[in-house]
């Protein structure tokens, strides 16, 4: 069997030295092609050489994936260990108590009240021709059913220490949440997808609050976060709906159409009918703006952030198929897998952007390397990324004052 399979992979280990650039990596004595490609002795013997942990790049991916896998292990460990040691919130010491009381209290008040949607649907109606009044609508809507029960839940804790309610088994599983510093399990399955733990979440959710109040306060904006919506599906497809319905066109006969500016682009000069977003991350690669096409990432470096992205409606008819390009697949997070929706979509995935590649790179060579793109990161991959990029950058400050 194993003589077998080394036959059929025999043909992609050759052709992945040419199509991804790993030729130095397969000329080291470990990943030498077996001498002997005729007998089952050959290839037996070739098993048995090669080395316990295999380096990252003689799979197509980037060396930060040690870095990112590492963590991951140390977290869920850790995480492990905690569960080990689990203790109920009846048991726990009277300063561990006020120190859980103290956190809620605090907690309740980094989190933002809630939107009065009802004064913001007279100031945003219902319009055929401005899809994205209903949007909005729909957003804060879901936004003010998380912030009333985390508010709720929090106070709830506070009156439970202080022994004014009756301590539930939801009221207790969110002051152990709060001690293990995780985002309770009531809060998420109201919440849009997110791995961040309990400090960085409310952060994140604090930033969220006040894009859309701003879009309340100053009008559409003319740049979207993709990050903040709960569903950004219904964001995109609003952008097609206005469209459509500004030119009479049925939306299925449309397309968005996805295009990164050039830096010598005017990117204050009016595009109607056209939407910019940002906010996203890229893993595995990264993105040339002088050539305008995927480049290899530094191997420093597991994700960095992408530009914005013009978002033009365009019927299908029309679309001229670019070629040498990589549909980079879009996910809310890095976990890369969701639970289907009863309205047929994905809970993680987002879409798929076209990205273009060169001739020395092909399509073929980001599947392989495992390229996608991200609304939000974890924060352990977050703090990689960016300790290794102020890095660089402390570098290049430092080498130009030597030249000066």
């Amino acid at each position: 069997l194993v003589y077998f399979f080394f036959l059929q992979a025999e043909d992609g280990i050759r052709d992945s030295v040419a199509s991804r650039g790993l030729g130095d990596v397969y000329k080291r004595q470990e990943y030498a092609l077996p001498a002997d490609l005729k007998s089952k002795d050959g290839y037996i013997s070739f098993i048995k050489s090669l080395p316990a942990i295999d380096d990252s790049e003689v799979f197509g991916i980037n060396k930060m994936v040690n870095a990112a896998g590492g963590v991951t292990d140390s977290s869920e460990m850790l995480n492990s260990l905690q569960i080990l040691t689990q203790e109920t919130l009846a048991g726990i010491v009277k300063a561990e108590e006020k120190e859980i009381a103290a956190k809620a209290k605090q907690l309740a008040t980094d989190i933002p009240n809630g939107f009065d949607v009802d004064e913001c649907f007279k100031k945003y109606p219902y319009n055929q021709k401005e899809c994205m009044n209903t949007v909005l609508i729909q957003e804060l809507t879901k936004y003010n059913t998380l912030l009333g029960i985390a508010k709720k839940s929090l106070g709830d804790l506070q009156n439970a220490i202080k022994g004014n309610v009756i301590m539930t088994a939801e009221i207790e599983e969110v002051g152990e949440s709060i001690r293990k510093n995780v985002v309770p399990r009531h809060w998420s399955n109201n919440a849009y997808l997110s791995t961040k733990p309990l400090t960085s979440w409310v952060q994140d959710l604090r930033a969220r609050i006040k894009f859309f109040q701003e879009w309340i306060d100053k009008g559409t904006p003319a740049d979207y976060w993709i990050s903040a919506f709960f569903y950004p599906q219904s964001f995109l497809t609003g952008i097609l709906q206005n469209y459509a319905r500004k030119n009479n066109l049925p939306i299925d006969s449309l397309a968005a159409e996805y295009s990164i500016l050039p830096d010598s682009a005017d990117a204050s000069k009016p595009r109607p009918e056209a939407s910019f977003i940002y906010g996203l991350f890229i893993e595995g690669a990264k993105w040339d703006k002088e050539t305008q096409k995927l480049t290899e990432i530094d191997s420093k470096y597991q994700f960095l952030p992408m530009p914005s992205f013009l978002i033009k409606p365009t019927e299908r008819k029309t679309i001229v198929i670019r070629a040498n390009t990589y549909d980079c697949p879009v996910y809310k997070t890095t976990q890369r897998k969701g639970e289907m929706l009863s309205n047929g979509q994905s809970s993680n995935f987002i879409l798929s952007i076209p990205l273009s590649v060169g001739d020395d790179l092909p399509s073929k060579h980001w599947i392989k390397r495992g390229v996608a793109m991200f609304s939000q990161l974890a924060d352990q991959l977050a703090q990689i990324s960016s300790s290794n990029f102020m890095q660089k950058k402390k570098k290049k400050k430092k080498k130009v004052l030597c030249v000066d």
